[in-house]
């Protein structure tokens, strides 16, 4: 007798380690409760769902088939979404694990979108603008919590999304925008290498991302060498800096930057379709310096990618965007030959935002060139508004750091970078780059009065 107590403790134990499945009982309430959340917001939390995400020995596999139980007669609502979303902020349990039920809701419900999508067509869905609200609103142990409910559901059941995002396949433009968006909203989550297992895409649209962290919708239509050049670029500029999140080619996906309703959390850039053979000559700062040429798709993107670098900059460093407002102001009231000399007259011309926006233009083609011309300046002719716009370039690109990014891109697109250290004077609480290593030494200067500072003795 004693021996066979003995061995069903010793199973109960076992067993008791295991993870459970939940009863019909369990099921049929906690359908209830869904069912009720989706139809309308609730004034109080649900009982049901609190104690089911409580559950300590919880079989996660048992947790995706009620899922995919319920969405065969319900789909991801806006009161779904919203009744989650204050269960994960305002219910009595555990926020944590009320985060990973709801990214698991939310992946179940695309998971079923798009296994249906191909019969059934793309149908209106909350689990993205739900994914998208908690992701503004949540701190990092909720996101990070999401992020695990939706590798619960997807890790093993990836999102179908190659042929939607395959021009050649006969899908109709919003199931392609949906499939955008798809990638987008997740791709926010997908923080590691290993949640690419939540899509099946495109291997270029894949392979993009995983390198530099932006999407990129060319529908394959870009060659070889214009994904070696986007790459080159994306790869190497910090996201931190330009805030793309988004490239699209209009004549493939049917929507640009400008008419896309796309939903993006950053910057979306159009990239054009014109042959890498096309090739555009770099302005010539220096008349003694040979002429070089990068290819015209490289060239336009560069100019795009510029302007968001700025738009971004400015709009994060409010005192470099009016150390550049009042450079420009003084240049107007005593011009300067050799800083006209950088820009064509069309440009100069234009707001100093955008005059700004070429010089990061040519500063992206080929910085190096620009310092020497504009260091040569300072030392044989004393003029140093050139070398100080470039300054204020080079503070746009160092992201407050000590040091900045130099480029160069070569005939074929590709862009390559090196740091350089700054120097920074003035006063204190308004210190300004006046200074760079460059060539072997640091090329220092006063600046102040074109910062529009008191100068410092």
């Amino acid at each position: 007798m004693y021996s066979r107590w003995q061995f069903m403790v010793v199973i109960l134990l076992f067993c008791g380690g295991l993870p459970a499945e939940m009863t019909e009982e369990q099921q049929v309430r906690l359908l209830q409760a869904l069912s009720g959340m989706s139809a309308a917001p609730l004034a109080a939390e649900s009982r049901e769902v609190c104690e089911h995400v409580a559950r300590e020995d919880l079989d996660l596999e048992a947790r995706t088939a009620f899922l995919d139980r319920f969405y065969q007669d319900h789909v991801f609502t806006e009161h779904l979404g919203y009744n989650l979303e204050n269960h994960i902020l305002y219910s009595t349990a555990d926020q944590g694990k009320m985060a990973r039920f709801a990214g698991s809701v939310a992946a179940a419900a695309l998971r079923n979108l798009w296994e249906s999508a191909a019969l059934a067509g793309v149908k209106p869905n909350g689990a993205l603008p739900f994914l998208e609200s908690v992701f503004n609103k949540g701190t990092v142990s909720i996101r990070d919590a999401v992020t695990s409910g939706i590798q619960d559901v997807l890790g093993a059941h990836p999102l179908e999304l190659a042929s939607f995002l395959t021009p050649a396949a006969p899908h109709p433009l919003e199931a392609t925008l949906e499939a955008m968006q798809s990638c987008i909203t997740l791709g926010v989550y997908a923080t590691k290498k290993e949640y690419a297992a939540w899509f099946k895409l495109p291997d270029t649209t894949a392979t993009f991302f995983d390198r530099t962290r932006v999407w990129l919708f060319d529908g394959q239509t870009l060659s070889s060498e214009h994904r070696a050049s986007l790459e080159s670029l994306f790869a190497g500029i910090p996201v931190s800096l330009h805030g793309v999140i988004a490239l699209q080619l209009p004549e493939s996906t049917g929507f640009s930057a400008e008419n896309t309703t796309l939903r993006v959390p950053g910057i979306s850039l159009d990239v054009p379709l014109i042959a890498m053979e096309v090739l555009r000559e770099l302005p010539v700062y220096d008349e003694n310096a040979p002429l070089t040429v990068i290819p015209e798709f490289t060239g336009i993107t560069l100019e795009r990618l510029s302007a968001a670098v700025h738009t971004r900059q400015f709009g994060l460093r409010p005192d470099v965007y009016q150390r550049m407002r009042t450079f420009f102001t003084i240049m107007e009231a005593r011009p300067d030959p050799a800083l006209l000399s950088i820009f064509p007259p069309e440009v100069f011309r234009l707001s100093p935002e955008e005059r700004m926006a070429y010089l990061g233009y040519l500063w992206l083609a080929n910085s190096r060139r620009l310092l020497e011309t504009a260091i040569t300046q300072v030392e044989q002719q004393q003029a140093r508004p050139p070398l100080y716009a470039l300054l204020l370039e080079a503070d746009i690109w160092s992201e407050l750091s000590d040091a900045t990014l130099l480029f160069r891109t070569n005939p074929a697109g590709v862009l390559t970078n090196e740091k350089a250290a700054l120097r920074r004077g003035g006063a204190s609480g308004a210190l300004h780059v006046n200074g760079i290593a460059f060539s072997g030494r640091i090329w220092q200067y006063e600046m102040g009065d074109l910062a529009g500072m008191p100068v410092v003795r």
